[in-house]
């Protein structure tokens, strides 16, 4: 059983991350994130989880532009 995310943890993380990130790429992360810890033993954590490694995820793609947008204003 895929965990849906609620709107209000999409919300959290999107503020989380300064809503530099578009607000539909977060939501993606999040249930990719979601889908990646189906059958948790302790399902109560998943939001707490998703929260913690979607920020993750979305911070390292976000430094990942970053840095090749500064590599393209560079030349």
């Amino acid at each position: 059983m895929t965990y849906e995310i609620r709107e209000d943890i999409i919300d959290q993380i999107w503020r989380d991350l300064g809503q530099q990130v578009a607000r539909p790429r977060v939501a993606e992360v999040a249930q990719e994130v979601a889908a990646e810890l189906d059958g948790a033993k302790v399902p109560s954590y998943v939001p707490l989880f998703v929260r913690r490694l979607a920020c993750e995820r979305l911070s390292r793609e976000a430094a990942a532009a970053d840095e090749k947008a500064q590599a393209r204003h560079a030349h």
